[in-house]
């Protein structure tokens, strides 16, 4: 198949981002998952903010623009851009990832086109704008499935719930566990700051503790913006504030960690990051919220209720101390987590047995349901001129229901604090 990938956004990449200065879960998955597609023989090519243009790793990347402004002549499959006839391309799939623009989507003729989504959006205008002109959506769990559904109106059955996958060579051999060693390698926002609190009630108990903080907004093409949470931890003995690090750093924090701390408040569409450390061995301490249920499943301590509650805090320092102390009990979620990990989630399975059948499948389709769907309009909702949704969309707040569980609910959000991704 013909396979492009179109992705209209000021962040920089290109195929070595993922190996070189690091990029967030979505890109990472992107560049990942075109990797593998090509490797099975696929033609693929990327269409972002890339700085080259060029073949690496056998995906060709080309600059937006070539498509944005049908600029025929700079790709052989993208052939012209008229008034009456639109966008023509060769291509059997075209994928919009992450942010839709919708006069793409609706001039573009020739190609099957799918939308896939890695964010919840409010206000996106989904039924309006994204619905009637493609042929499905990628959702990355069925939480996030679930979301589009119910939250935006998203028919059911255009909807696709494919998992993301992990480089599984990154994790091939088991390394010594460093006793003691904590991680959390998720962006500041989601959860770093319950941590200030929680450490030094696990490091009084279990002293060789030491905490490693890895990542920062600089993964989303931004400042760092770790300053205020680099303050909250600058007396407390055994941390180590590293901020983004390399790819190939970050795998030896993962693989030498014990446990993955994560207290998290926001609602996960998959979470590559605790799937990556399944695969390291490191068992991940974290929320029953968003897809945390399914990515880390019983591989590792999912709590119940709301960081910021006594119960749910006492919680999380009890079980991180006894998974430090009681090394067999560690090790069973560890094992447990590792084989699951790197049987079911390496993107040479995921790519081959999801992806690549997902669109084997709506290319044999065909576009009939597109026509079928061309009425539908969300008349409430509310899109910039050109029909692109903000990918800062509006986090969700959490919510405990009455069974103890951990929902959202939107809110609203000061947009000078990103929370995509």
């Amino acid at each position: 198949m013909r396979i492009a990938f179109y992705y209209q956004a000021g962040m920089v990449f290109t195929d070595g981002s993922f190996e070189g200065e690091g990029v967030g879960g979505s890109e990472a998955s992107l560049i990942l998952l075109a990797r593998e597609l090509a490797k099975m023989g696929h033609e693929v090519t990327i269409f972002n903010n890339c700085p080259e243009a060029g073949v690496f790793n056998g995906v060709r990347y080309e600059h937006f623009s070539v498509i944005r402004n049908g600029h025929a002549g700079r790709h052989e499959r993208v052939r012209r851009m008229t008034k009456d006839q639109g966008l023509m391309t060769d291509f059997d799939v075209f994928v919009l990832f992450r942010c839709y623009q919708d006069l793409i989507l609706r001039t573009m003729r020739g190609p099957v086109k799918v939308f896939w989504s890695c964010d919840l959006y409010e206000n996106s205008g989904w039924t309006r704008n994204v619905v009637p002109y493609v042929d499905g959506i990628v959702a990355i769990s069925g939480f996030h499935a679930e979301h589009l559904r119910a939250q935006h109106g998203v028919p059911a059955e255009l909807i696709h719930a494919l998992d993301l996958g992990i480089n599984r060579d990154d994790y091939g051999a088991e390394v010594a566990k460093v006793p003691g060693k904590l991680l959390y390698c998720s962006v500041p926002n989601r959860g770093l700051k319950y941590l200030a609190a929680l450490y030094p009630c696990i490091r009084a108990q279990v002293p060789e503790a030491e905490l490693f903080i890895t990542s920062d907004y600089r993964l989303w093409g931004m400042k760092a913006g770790s300053e205020p949470y680099a303050r909250m931890f600058e007396d407390t003995e055994g941390v180590h504030f590293l901020g983004k690090v390399s790819r190939a750093e970050l795998v030896r924090h993962q693989v030498s960690a014990q446990l993955m701390v994560y207290p998290c408040d926001w609602p996960e569409n998959f979470c590559i990051a605790a799937m990556e450390c399944l695969a390291a061995g490191t068992v991940p301490v974290t929320s029953d919220l968003g897809a945390l249920g399914t990515t880390v499943a019983d591989c590792g301590v999912r709590i119940r209720g709301r960081p910021d509650e006594a119960e749910y805090q006492q919680q999380f320092v009890a079980e991180t101390v006894r998974l430090l102390r009681d090394d067999g009990h560690r090790r069973s979620f560890a094992e447990r987590g590792r084989r699951r990990a790197l049987e079911q989630y390496g993107w040479e399975e995921v790519a081959k047995k999801q992806w690549e059948a997902f669109f084997e499948g709506v290319r044999g389709r065909g576009l009939g349901s597109r026509v079928q769907r061309s009425e539908v309009r969300d008349q409430g909702a509310g899109v910039s001129d050109d029909g692109a949704i903000d990918k800062q969309s509006a986090p969700l707040e959490p919510r405990t229901n009455d069974q103890g569980q951990m929902t959202v609910q939107l809110r609203q959000h000061d947009w000078s604090h990103r929370d995509d991704h």
